[in-house]
């Protein structure tokens, strides 16, 4: 992680090519190893240097496709050429847009909050160490999602389809790289060469699309010039993906004969639960309990299952048995309930009984969008004082959500909205200074029935 840091300083100075590059394979690199950890270990501080880790990435993203553009222009080009010319200078002109927008994105990247993920994660990822066989398992997931996508691309031959080949390839890659040497020593070549191979094909594909875009072609003759240049370069790195994937020397069996197999691939994945459990749970053999009791009460669960937004806990349930998918999902629903039973009691410590299933309702009510102004709204405006108030009026303008215009509204929606007018402005400057901020209100993307206003 110190080294993105280093290379940030590096790119700065004048945002070259391979300093560019440099800082998006490091960034890289902290981020597979965050994609990783994050199956085992449920610390949301993984997530978060993910996400800033991404948004520098994805910035310097574009100016990347413009300098291997560049590097593709004078290769297929000649210097005489029309094509070459306009192609070289559009990609200056939008280089230094880029380069702009790149430097905003070094700017804005929070260095201090990097220094602070860099004190703290490497401690966590020290729990789990390179070549444990759970590591084994998690690449085994990797190893069959971009099995399917090789076949998918060889089936379809899309452009879409390889480009999502190669992005499954890379994380197969880094998984084995970052967390099983022994693989990584045996395999990296070929995992390199491969993903260079396809590489290069997506470079193609985005130059020729960038080609079609700015018109860089002046007549019929020149487009099938550089279509021709193009398809040829393309053709040959997919026959040499396909001669080291396909038939008898494919790598494929190689690979998969080297990751867990039968009924070592369901106890790893019922480890790799536990694991990610006993971070979470700082009273594991407890939650272990409760769970067989659970199992007691509740008899079976219904083995179906969704398959869309499948979330961290898919992989490895795929490879239980029904029995171990019902003991897991039960045991994790009996921690939720002991979790939230704990907080509802906390609160219960603190407030009376019915302050604190009070707070608990509203937060419920916000959902996922709208839980901190609703919790708020309920701690500024108590249940006691409610009971002995109207009610509507205070929680409609501690909220903010009284119009001032009624004009608006239907006359029934008027007469409702002026009652509560009538009862909220005697007691406006009294509660003014507990009003939520407006701009706690997350509004768009809300069914009508979920609104603030509505809940």
């Amino acid at each position: 992680m110190e080294r993105v840091l280093e290379e940030c300083d590096r790119a700065s100075m004048g945002l070259l090519p391979d300093p560019v590059h440099d800082l998006r394979v490091a960034l890289r690199r902290c981020r597979s190893l965050a994609d990783g950890i994050m199956a085992m270990d449920p610390d949301p501080a993984w997530k978060q240097m993910k996400k800033a880790g991404r948004d520098l990435f994805r910035s310097l993203g574009s100016l990347r496709d413009v300098h291997v553009m560049q590097e593709w222009v004078s290769r297929l080009g000649d210097s005489n050429d029309t094509v070459t010319t306009a192609l070289s200078q559009y990609l200056s002109t939008r280089e230094l847009q880029l380069k702009q927008e790149a430097l905003k994105a070094l700017a804005d990247f929070d260095r201090k909050q990097w220094k602070k993920w860099s004190a703290i994660l490497p401690r966590r990822a020290a729990r789990l160490r390179p070549g444990n066989v759970i590591f084994e398992h998690l690449a085994l997931e990797r190893w069959s999602e971009v099995h399917e996508l090789h076949r998918t691309a060889l089936r379809n031959r899309s452009k879409v389809a390889f480009h999502s080949l190669r992005i499954g390839l890379k994380r197969f890659r880094y998984i084995v790289e970052n967390f099983l040497p022994q693989q990584h020593a045996a395999w990296n070549d070929d995992l390199k060469e491969l993903q260079d191979l396809l590489g290069k094909v997506h470079d193609l594909d985005v130059l020729w699309a960038t080609a079609l875009q700015v018109n860089a072609f002046p007549n019929q003759e020149s487009r099938s010039h550089w279509q021709t240049r193009v398809i040829e370069e393309r053709t040959s790195r997919i026959e040499k993906y396909r001669g080291k994937m396909l038939g008898k020397n494919s790598l494929w069996p190689i690979w998969r004969a080297a990751l867990p197999s039968g009924k070592e691939v369901a106890a790893l994945a019922l480890r790799r639960l536990k694991l990610w459990a006993s971070a979470l749970d700082p009273d594991f053999k407890v939650a272990r309990s409760n769970m067989g009791r659970a199992l007691r009460l509740t008899g079976d669960l219904a083995p179906s299952l969704p398959e869309a937004r499948l979330g961290q806990c898919a992989g490895p349930l795929r490879d239980l048995p029904d029995d171990k998918v019902s003991e897991v999902l039960l045991g994790a629903a009996q921690f939720r309930l002991r979790r939230k039973a704990g907080m509802l009691a906390r609160l219960a410590e603190l407030h009376e009984p019915d302050e604190a299933l009070f707070q608990a309702l509203a937060a419920t009510l916000g959902y996922k969008s709208n839980k901190l102004p609703f919790t708020l709204l309920a701690q500024r405006l108590p249940l006691r004082l409610l009971r002995k108030n109207e009610a509507g009026a205070l929680l409609f303008g501690v909220s903010g959500f009284l119009p001032h215009d009624l004009t608006a509204f239907g006359s029934s929606t008027r007469a409702y909205l002026r009652g509560l007018w009538e009862n909220w402005w005697p007691r406006r400057a009294e509660f003014e200074r507990l009003k939520i901020d407006p701009t706690l209100w997350r509004m768009s993307g809300q069914r009508p029935a979920n609104h603030p206003q509505r809940r």
